[in-house]
């Protein structure tokens, strides 16, 4: 999960050192294309914990139908996706409204470019889903390693090699990402992860309509969440291309950072999925609560190093001083909450993992209104600077560490705890006799 971080870093170090609007330019464009992408990101989140059930049950006929069935759906909407925001990128920009003319022309190009990735990153969705909930991860690493060393070899080619710039960037990520999918699926029948004859058969009502009915909930959520990323940076668009170059270099930066805990994020979930397909409602408990101490003191130690190499960290992506001013001044909040963000990641996992999507939905969205309301205030009084916008974005990490704890250890709707909440030593002792009974929320 690390690698495609870095291959946006990669992108982001040489935009900015081809010029401020560049980097500004691509900044706004990537959000969109991911706004665009990640609202689908239910695909995985819907496939990891059903086919960890079945893979615990021994069931492979079944794993083999929810693939074929994922795939189908991230087809037909990636496809769909794909060819309205290409199709669309001028209106897009234009409503963002960014003060340069340069900057403008740039992210219609990146948008143009990088739409037709999308739906690599569908298939992939509903691949990586497939490989979590069998708990392998040496075949998306394969993958993602081939992705970044293509990434890696087109990007300088394309950027300083063919001088194409913003445009040759979004087409290195695009060919990189269809590298990572199609390795993904051709090793997905050879696992035998994946049947032809699955995937030749067009998915029923009766299979589509879970993912349709949940995955509404959660398509909601990252509308709702990533639209206050998209408000936030419209915020920087409107103040300069200075402004909001700095903006992503520290979403670059927290990127980078809070992916090791995504990663940490993606073992919880395969693991406890596995444990609560099994009725054991104690050992997956356990390992959520070990990977949340793990993650917050982990988070401790990598906040501590961002707040040491900030300077540096930031003069990786850009010379222009303005730019390097403005971005220091932010690194600090983000090193601060690093173990926020870290536990927030762990406690979205325990969730995910338990197929509590619409709990996950509530939390993030309720959070995401408190920010807009929040960034809403300050900007009408004239608090918009790039600090505050990154400031009040903690909000949400806050709200899914705060609420992903109170659902998991305190709630009677948990699925980590046995009816009647904590129970004592001798209860536990009793109770884990008891863990092969019927689990149920």
């Amino acid at each position: 999960m690390m690698l495609e971080p870095l291959m946006n870093v990669l992108s982001a170090a040489f935009m900015g050192h081809l010029g401020t609007k560049q980097l500004g330019a691509v900044s706004l464009a990537s959000l969109a294309t991911s706004l665009a992408t990640y609202v689908f990101s239910f695909l995985v989140f819907l496939t990891t914990p059903r086919v960890a059930a079945a893979h615990a049950n021994g069931d492979s006929k079944t794993v083999n139908r929810l693939a074929a069935v994922g795939l189908w759906l991230a087809l037909g909407t990636g496809l769909l996706v794909a060819v309205s925001l290409s199709f669309s990128a001028e209106a897009i920009v234009h409503a963002l409204n960014p003060p340069e003319p340069e900057v403008s022309a740039y992210a219609v190009q990146y948008i143009t470019v990088r739409s037709w990735g999308i739906l690599a990153a569908m298939l992939g969705f509903v691949a990586s889903g497939t490989y979590r909930g069998v708990k392998d991860t040496r075949t998306p690493l394969n993958a993602a390693i081939g992705a970044a060393l293509t990434h890696i070899t087109l990007t300088p080619l394309f950027i300083l090699g063919f001088d194409w710039g913003v445009a040759g960037a979004a087409l290195a990520a695009t060919i990189s990402q269809w590298v990572s999918c199609v390795m993904l699926l051709i090793l997905m029948f050879k696992r035998q992860l994946l049947h032809a004859a699955d995937l030749l058969q067009p998915p029923r009502w009766h299979e589509v309509s879970p993912y349709l009915w949940k995955g509404a909930v959660l398509a909601l959520r990252m509308v709702v969440t990533l639209g206050m990323v998209m408000f936030a940076s419209a915020i920087c668009v409107r103040a300069g291309a200075a402004s909001q170059a700095a903006f992503e270099i520290i979403r670059q930066v927290w990127i980078i950072s809070i992916t090791f805990f995504e990663s940490l994020n993606v073992a919880t979930q395969a693991m406890a999925a596995g444990f609560l397909g099994r009725h054991d409602r104690t050992s997956a408990r356990e390992v959520l609560q070990r990977a949340l101490h793990l993650s917050c003191f982990a988070g401790l130690i990598l906040g501590l190093l961002l707040f040491a190499w900030r300077g540096p960290l930031v003069g990786l992506f850009t010379k222009d001083a303005a730019v390097a001013l403005l971005g220091g001044a932010v690194m600090p909040v983000i090193a601060l909450c690093m173990p926020i963000d870290a536990g927030a990641s762990i406690m979205d996992g325990g969730l995910i993992a338990a197929g509590q999507t619409n709990a996950l939905s509530v939390v993030q969205v309720a959070g995401s209104l408190v920010q807009y309301a929040v960034l809403a205030v300050l900007v009408s009084r004239g608090y918009d600077s790039v600090a505050y916008v990154w400031g009040v974005l903690k909000v949400l990490s806050l709200a899914r560490l705060s609420g992903g704890y109170w659902l998991h250890f305190v709630s009677g709707r948990s699925a980590y705890l046995h009816r009647g909440g904590v129970s004592s030593p001798q209860q536990q002792q009793q109770q884990q006799q008891l863990d092969g009974g019927r689990w149920g929320d």
